[in-house]
């Protein structure tokens, strides 16, 4: 969980950059691995529009992504082609973080 002011960047990032974090969680191979984020607050942050598209994403308390690999996908041959597959679905992401919080990427 980032601390107050890292979450406040990601925040801005969010409620300012609407277009591009759109593109980011609905793209349909990497929705899934945002899906459940972990905790969020029950209302809007102060400073926020309820109303914002994204009002659930600015909820939240941290921000991550997973995938779920069972034991016979990590031992199955071609395994590590779909782990790379999942971390490039997640560059978008990744990068949207670094920006928001002035680092490269």
């Amino acid at each position: 969980m980032p601390d107050g002011p890292t979450l406040k960047r990601i925040r801005d990032a969010i409620a300012g950059g609407t277009t591009a974090w759109k593109r980011i969680v609905s793209d349909a191979t990497f929705a899934p691995m945002v899906e459940n984020m972990g905790e969020a607050l029950r209302r809007a942050p102060q400073g926020y529009d309820p109303n914002h598209p994204f009002v659930d994403d600015l909820k939240r308390k941290s921000y991550t992504w997973h995938v779920r690999f069972s034991e016979p996908d990590v031992c199955a041959t071609g395994f590590m082609d779909h782990y790379i597959e999942a971390c490039r679905a997640a560059t978008p992401f990744h990068r949207f973080m670094a920006t928001a919080l002035g680092t490269t990427w």
